[in-house]
Formats: C-alpha cells, sequence, structure tokens
C-alpha cells in the first residue's frame, strides 16, 4: 500500500471493529498498518472481506489472521493438520500426508521425531519456519513419500523392513466426503432391503 491508501486503511480497521465489537485504537491501527503496508489495497480488502465471513469470535482479527484471509495460507492449514498428527500418533509411526509438500517441509525441520519433540516454548518459532519452508517447498515437484518415524528408523536399522509401522493421514474434507459416502450407502442398502420386504410379504 502507498500513502494514499492509508484513509482506506483507516476506514477498513474501522469497520473490522465495528463488526466484531471491538473498535481499534489509533495506536493499533498504525501498527496494523506497519505491519501490512506490504500489501495491495485490493488484496487487504478481500482479506477483510474473507474475514468478516469466516472468523467466529468476536474480537478484532490479528495481523496473521487477516493475510491468511488473503492468501488461503495453505502453510498454516499445512502445520495444522500436521500438529494434529503429532498429538494423535506421535514420533514412532511414520507417517504419510495427503499433501506430500508437508513431507518435504518436516524432512527440512530436522525429521519427523525432531518436530513431533519441539517443546511448547519453541512451537511459535518453528511454526513461522513451517509456513516459510512451505512456501518455497511447494514450487517443487520432487518430496518424500512419508515422514518416517522411530519404529521404521530401528526396524530398517535391525533388518526388519517388511513391517508396517505407517499411518495415512487424511484431511477432515476427506473424513466428511468418506462419511457422506457411508451414510448415502447405508440409505440405499435400506431401501434395497425394505422393497425386497415389501415384495417378501405380498
Amino acid at each position: 500500500m502507498q500513502k494514499k491508501d492509508h484513509k482506506i486503511f483507516i476506514e477498513l480497521m474501522t469497520l473490522l471493529g465495528e463488526a466484531f465489537d471491538s473498535p481499534p485504537s489509533k495506536e493499533k491501527i498504525e501498527i496494523y498498518w506497519r505491519a501490512l503496508r506490504d500489501l495491495s489495497i485490493g488484496a487487504l480488502e478481500r482479506g477483510c472481506i474473507n474475514v468478516l465471513n469466516t472468523k467466529k469470535f468476536s474480537t478484532f482479527p490479528l495481523v496473521a489472521e487477516i493475510r491468511a484471509a488473503i492468501s488461503g495460507n495453505d502453510g498454516l492449514k499445512a502445520w495444522i493438520l500436521a500438529r494434529k498428527a503429532v498429538s494423535k500418533h506421535g514420533a514412532y509411526m511414520s507417517v504419510i500426508f495427503p499433501d506430500p509438500v508437508i513431507h518435504s517441509v518436516v524432512e527440512a525441520m530436522g525429521g519427523w521425531k525432531a518436530f513431533c519433540y519441539c517443546t511448547d516454548k519453541e512451537r511459535p518459532f518453528k511454526q513461522k519456519e513451517f509456513e516459510r519452508l512451505y512456501e518455497v517447498m511447494k514450487e517443487g515437484n520432487r518430496h518424500p513419500e512419508k515422514c518416517i518415524g522411530i519404529h521404521e528408523i530401528s526396524n530398517s536399522a535391525s533388518g526388519y523392513r517388511d513391517v508396517d509401522t505407517t499411518i495415512l493421514i487424511e484431511t477432515e474434507d476427506k473424513k466428511q466426503i468418506e462419511k457422506s459416502k457411508t451414510s448415502e450407502s447405508n440409505k440405499l442398502e435400506s431401501s434395497h432391503f425394505s422393497q425386497i420386504a415389501k415384495k417378501a410379504s405380498a
């Protein structure tokens, strides 16, 4: 944004404040101006509209939320998916993500074990590193087939290469689709059996 966009910027910040019942101070607006000035005014307007349509809580949006609303922030989505896999499966199982870029990012950050064992204090910095690396790695077209866990490393070192310790990670979208398919299939089966029952009783 340029200096001439400052007035529109203030109007957008004021609009967000009204929408989320949290009017920003002049100081806060200035901080956001400095943090978001690298964006075009058009991109900022798009981000604000997306925030208005998607933000659930009545607090003033963070700079990161506005940026994520502009780009869709695939890196942030990938980070959330990876951290959920850490919580559910831990460092011992190997994991395959639907987005193979995650495999490259995790490898660049020291591997799955190191990624799993980062401390709460390190996590905000690791998240920034992850999202930065994601933007770089997604430009490539060759990625590792999985994130290798402790069991697979140990088994390979011991010569047990055929022991399967791999987990396939699914996105919430895919789970919802599969759930929908299962539900529809169950409805069809129920309908089919009902027709058979009617014919049998006729």
